[in-house]
């Protein structure tokens, strides 16, 4: 992704683009690692947004998911909040948030502290330093055995919400099962 960023960068500066590395580093992971994409959703971001670009226009142009919404769940889990589990499931779907796509986040977002826990370093996750130093944080308020069920339950929910015909039910009940854990 890396390199990905890098060009885009430069393609930005070529032609008087503003654009901070937040929003970069998201057009570089929606463009999965192909640099052809990655140009082709730039040039949406662009359209959508003007020649100043943020992370959170860029994720609003995209409809993806924004980092803080994971982090929200992340603290309503370790609060066992339920109720506030399932309000924001209702903000989830209310924001017209793919919930295959929002659960998918959710996973990498656990398998993100996993690594920040399991080898005390966040240079694996590939996220804003601001975000990485919040996985740093986060995941020590968490145990490594704690990590890998809901990492167990967020992969399992992926692949049930995939041929789902009710996403909604399958993502609240996991959300249910998380709180209670």
């Amino acid at each position: 992704l890396e390199e990905i960023v890098a060009r885009l960068k430069y393609i930005a500066g070529q032609e008087k683009i503003t654009i901070d590395d937040d929003a970069l580093l998201v057009i570089a992971k929606k463009g999965d690692g192909s640099m052809r994409d990655s140009q082709s959703i730039f040039d949406q971001v662009v359209a959508f947004c003007g020649t100043t670009i943020t992370g959170k226009m860029t994720g609003d142009a995209l409809n993806i998911v924004d980092q803080e919404l994971y982090f929200r769940v992340s603290d309503l889990l370790r609060a066992k909040d339920t109720a506030g589990a399932l309000e924001l499931v209702k903000d989830v779907v209310n924001s017209g948030f793919d919930i295959k796509e929002f659960v998918s986040g959710l996973t990498q977002h656990y398998r993100n502290m996993l690594i920040a826990k399991t080898t005390s370093s966040t240079t694996l996750i590939e996220e804003s330093e601001l975000h990485r130093k919040r996985y740093a944080a986060d995941a020590a308020g968490y145990s490594l055995q704690d990590l890998l069920r809901i990492v167990k339950v967020t992969a399992d929910t992926e692949s049930a919400v995939r041929f789902s015909v009710q996403p909604r039910f399958k993502l609240e009940v996991m959300m249910v099962q998380l709180t209670k854990m």
